[in-house]
């Protein structure tokens, strides 16, 4: 397998992290404060912003108000 492949697997790898890790602070803040307005207008871009991204960001989140989020455990980041 030449170098390239290899890189683009990891590339892959860091993307899927990087996903499920924003999924997982979602869901950790809709947890913790049931908003989803806040989640989407203030606590996940502030954290894009504390991660230093100087990529274009878009936040899309839809609750379709069905799960009760308080009951939910905390994941792991």
């Amino acid at each position: 397998m030449g170098r390239e492949d290899e890189e683009g697997k990891t590339k892959k790898k860091e993307k899927k992290n990087l996903s499920l890790n924003a999924v997982a602070f979602v869901r950790n803040q809709l947890r913790q404060h049931e908003d989803v307005q806040l989640v989407n207008c203030e606590a996940l871009p502030q954290a894009v912003l504390d991660q230093q991204s100087e990529d274009n960001v878009s936040i899309v989140i839809t609750d379709l108000g069905q799960t009760d989020w308080k009951s939910l455990p905390l994941q792991n980041i």
